[in-house]
């Protein structure tokens, strides 16, 4: 089975794109999507794993990380205004890893589903 991503308007193949490489290390993003495969995910669900899983709601697990990042702000003894650029920062930075891992998970999902309906007798 051949998978294809969508770059802009053109289709590419999923060999090819792969092969895309941040100066002369693999992309960890490429390398996440060739570990998704139903095996691995198959293993994780049968075997579970060694990391804790907070029971919080997304929202809850927000706060508190913006509690926790408010309080080691506060920690530096900054002044207000620099405590405010330190923060628009870091905001700015997390907004685009977010997005970033937003869309892996989305590609993630597609991929899983277009593995579990492909009519290929393999699961890789």
């Amino acid at each position: 089975m051949n998978l294809y991503f969508m770059e802009g308007k053109n289709m590419r193949k999923y060999e090819d794109v792969k092969k895309l490489s941040v100066g002369n290390q693999e992309s960890k993003y490429m390398e996440m999507i060739q570990r998704m495969n139903l095996q691995a995910i198959g293993y994780f669900i049968k075997e579970g794993s060694m990391i804790q899983i907070d029971e919080d709601s997304f929202t809850k697990r927000g706060v508190k990380a913006e509690e926790e990042l408010e309080k080691n702000l506060e920690e530096l003894d900054l002044s207000q205004d620099m405590k405010n650029r330190v923060f628009d920062i870091i905001s700015d930075y997390v907004f685009s890893k977010e997005e970033i891992q937003f869309s892996m998970g989305m590609k993630a999902g597609a991929r899983i589903a277009l593995l579990l309906t492909d009519q290929s007798e393999y699961d890789i």
